[in-house]
């Protein structure tokens, strides 16, 4: 059945070419939204900058101690005319030190009382009142942080470990206390003649080893060593753990700059 086409009015042609020119027209498009960040951006010129590297604070250095001579009355370069014996660790000599003497010079006065002082920047490790073998003697221990960077050059010391320096034969009591402050120069004792010696003079030994190690009994394995003073003693020449070597080594070392 065929539909009869609607009569066209004048109002009904002019209701077409409007409804027809709206329809071809160009639509404008609805925004697209957007989605809104969670966090806040810090503005670039509020923002704390990156610590530079030198901005970094940094430990400060805590300098080498200086070496001084063992012997007051006698300068760094004269100690290897004062030496009766040598540093020898090796049998059947096995000397763990050096031996100053005055007779090494040909001087006819004995060195008996001569003023002894520390050599290096340290704290009291240890000491005794006339105990065989070594008799009075005084050990001093320098931290690894204090050492010349040449002595742990030439010794090979690892880090953590620290050099003691022992004076023996001594020829009075200390009064000196376990932890005590020492610095280079400072009066120890006088050279004496006790423990096993025939002549007076200044026996001294050096080693390395770990730090802390502190001791006021030490004597040889004998019948009336108590146990303490033979564990002090295999302690520190025994064990292995206490390195010994040349003192004259540390005498021949360049003085470190202040």
């Amino acid at each position: 059945m065929k539909i009869p086409a609607p009569p066209w009015t004048p109002f009904a042609c002019l209701l077409s070419l409007v409804l027809l020119m709206a329809c071809r027209a160009t639509p404008t498009p609805l925004p697209v939204p957007t989605a809104t960040p969670t966090g806040t951006r810090i503005p670039s010129a509020t923002r704390t900058p990156a610590p530079s590297p030198t901005a970094v604070t940094t430990a400060t250095s805590i300098p080498a101690s200086s070496i001084c001579s063992p012997l007051t009355r006698h300068p760094l370069e004269q100690l290897p005319l004062l030496i009766s014996w040598e540093f020898n660790p090796f049998p059947p000599d096995n000397h763990f030190g050096v031996d100053f003497g005055h007779w090494s010079l040909g001087e006819e006065e004995s060195s008996l009382y001569d003023p002894v002082q520390a050599l290096m920047d340290g704290r009291v490790a240890g000491f005794v009142i006339d105990r065989p073998p070594h008799g009075t003697m005084i050990t001093l221990e320098t931290p690894h942080t204090r050492l010349p960077p040449a002595l742990i050059e030439a010794l090979g010391i690892p880090p953590g470990n620290s050099v003691y320096h022992q004076y023996a034969h001594l020829a009075d009591p200390s009064d000196l206390q376990i932890g005590q402050p020492v610095a280079c120069g400072d009066l120890l004792n006088r050279v004496g003649l006790t423990g096993w010696t025939v002549a007076p003079h200044l026996h001294l030994e050096t080693r390395w080893g770990p730090p802390g190690f502190t001791f006021t009994e030490m004597a040889y394995y004998s019948a009336d060593a108590t146990p303490a003073e033979m564990a002090s003693y295999e302690t520190w020449f025994v064990s292995g753990q206490y390195q010994p070597f040349d003192p004259m080594i540390l005498f021949s070392l360049p003085q470190p700059g202040p």
